[in-house]
């Protein structure tokens, strides 16, 4: 499952980064989704959270799953720097582990949040996004 996941984000940002937003290519999961009801099999990620803490195993393929997350999301970070649309100043590895907890807790907004809209919960992650790679001046 962890490496079916794998192989569609490599499609994805590969398609993305033709664009140039780097924004767009990182965020490119939650613009798939249509609603809340999307985010149904993410939910399975704050499972295999909750067991990584008790079983080893578990742990060692969750964080395998998020270094191979990781490192496409530092190469989409690299390229947009290349273009000069990402803050050089950011590391792309450490930034990479950010937007995956940013993105990773998103889907659970309905759960916490009953009620909230998911098409302005969207863009607002996306400005949000947005503005934190933006380059200064």
């Amino acid at each position: 499952m962890a490496d079916e996941y794998l192989a569609r984000l490599h499609g994805v940002f590969g398609r993305q980064q033709e664009t140039g937003d780097a924004a767009t290519a990182l965020l490119s999961e939650i613009w798939s989704m249509e609603s809340w009801g999307d985010t149904a099999y993410c939910r399975i990620l704050f499972e295999l959270l909750a067991e990584a803490g008790r079983n080893e195993r578990v742990r060692a393929i969750l964080a395998r799953n998020t270094d191979g997350v990781r490192a496409l999301l530092s190469q989409v970070l690299k390229a947009g720097q290349a273009r000069g649309e990402v803050d050089p100043a950011l590391d792309p590895e450490h930034t990479s582990a950010m937007l995956i907890a940013i993105v990773d807790a998103a889907p659970m907004l309905p759960l916490m949040v009953p009620g909230i809209r998911f098409d302005e919960s969207r863009a607002l992650i996306t400005t949000m996004v947005r503005r934190f790679l933006r380059p200064e001046g």
